[in-house]
């Protein structure tokens, strides 16, 4: 199952990240992912800007469920 959890900020995203980690549903991405590592991040989501979204490599991380 895919879950997009979509959230302004201050809407409890990061609660609603925890529980759906919790009930085995992660791993979750939040966008304090994003400003934890710029340099890596914003290309992927400029791209999908662009139109020009690319499938991203497993490495482990967390994976886009719910953004906010």
């Amino acid at each position: 199952m895919k879950v997009i959890g979509a959230g302004l900020p201050r809407t409890a995203t990061t609660t609603q990240m925890v529980a759906l980690e919790m009930l085995g549903l992660g791993p979750c991405y939040h966008m304090r992912n994003v400003l934890g590592d710029l340099e890596n991040e914003l290309p992927h989501w400029k791209a999908a800007i662009e139109g020009n979204a690319r499938s991203r490599p497993a490495t482990g991380r967390r994976r886009a469920i719910t953004p906010s």
